[in-house]
């Protein structure tokens, strides 16, 4: 990555500020940055052609929970 994260001052946008928000009006190198929660609609005849990198990724820490049994035994091996 090469662009600063953010760490701090979050707020959500009121309703009526989202009425106004157009994001594609923000400056690539502005001071403020976005995240954007929204809904996607991904059609499943892209998800083969697109497998090697999804349409929208996520950053997360993955947990183990999160992990099938046959992962966790090679956790539990080592």
């Amino acid at each position: 990555m090469v662009e600063p994260l953010p760490v701090g001052n979050f707020r959500f946008l009121h309703e009526d500020q989202l009425k106004a928000f157009q994001l594609d009006q923000v400056a690539e190198d502005s001071d403020t940055g976005y995240i954007v929660e929204c809904d996607l609609e991904y059609p499943e005849a892209l998800h083969s052609k697109h497998s090697d990198y999804p349409l929208a990724p996520e950053h997360l820490t993955v947990t183990k929970d999160m992990l099938s049994s046959f992962s966790l035994s090679f956790i539990d091996s080592h």
